[in-house]
């Protein structure tokens, strides 16, 4: 699957409102893997800011991740 929308300023004030309230507390603030809650929850996440962390995944890999969640214990 290939993104189909394109890149926008408007698109990614909108993504970044929305991994401030679902993604951070376990992704951290700007992706480091190094939420609060993730750090409670003693779980070692991706380093999102390292492209090697995304590289080998396709846009419908991400969607479907960003969207269900990975791993047994919901979303990560």
């Amino acid at each position: 699957m290939k993104n189909p929308v394109k890149r926008t300023p408007e698109g990614m004030a909108g993504a970044k409102k929305l991994y401030g309230y679902h993604c951070a507390m376990c992704h951290g603030k700007n992706g480091d893997g190094k939420g609060d809650l993730a750090a409670d929850m003693k779980l070692e996440l991706k380093d999102w800011r390292d492209p090697n962390s995304l590289a080998k995944m396709t846009d419908g890999e991400l969607f479907y991740i960003i969207t269900n969640g990975r791993g047994e214990n919901g979303r990560r």
